[in-house]
């Protein structure tokens, strides 16, 4: 019995996953990385000298940090730039390193096409395609609501079609046709 509900249970997952499709379940785990733009603080807890602040990382993609030298930032999260940057500290200067890495500013999305006032727009967690269009003015009257794309920042397939419920990234840019 057991083995039949469990088997009935992942159908009912995997044709879940299925009718979504591959971009909205891609959108749902999508979470902001750093990249070139951002402006991040790096505190070491009771190690003032060695924390950094609103510090730009700049096209290269990583930053020059006190003791551990170049450290590559570009496309990580930041839990994973955290226990890079705590395991660089670890390996050779401190026995219990505890990193807190802050974003002061993230780079800015973009919108264009049919809104009010296209442009680059200050990116906040949470934002979804709906708040950046509202952000940039709403739509205008020769807008269709149901045409919009997404271009994803690290996209090598290009745009894809948007629900105003999709969520945005930094460097995210939104289209209106």
């Amino acid at each position: 019995m057991i083995r039949m509900l469990t088997t009935l249970l992942v159908c009912i997952v995997l044709s879940t996953l299925a009718f979504i499709g591959n971009e909205a379940l891609a959108n749902i785990f999508r979470v902001p990385t750093l990249s070139s733009g951002d402006i991040v603080t790096v505190e070491v807890e009771n190690e003032p000298e060695l924390t950094v602040k609103r510090l730009r990382i700049p096209d290269r993609g990583s930053v020059d940090l006190p003791l551990i030298g170049e450290v590559e930032l570009k496309w990580k999260s930041l839990r994973e730039a955290e226990a890079l940057i705590t395991e660089l500290y670890f390996r050779d200067y401190l026995k219990q390193p505890k990193v807190k890495l802050t974003v002061n500013q993230f780079r800015p999305i973009y919108i264009d096409g049919n809104v009010n006032i296209p442009g680059s727009f200050e990116y906040t967690q949470g934002m979804t395609v709906s708040s950046a269009i509202e952000q940039a003015g709403g739509f205008t009257t020769n807008a269709t609501p149901k045409a919009i794309t997404l271009l994803v920042e690290t996209s090598v397939t290009g745009p894809v079609e948007a629900r105003l419920d999709d969520n945005v990234m930094p460097g995210d840019v939104i289209t209106v046709e």
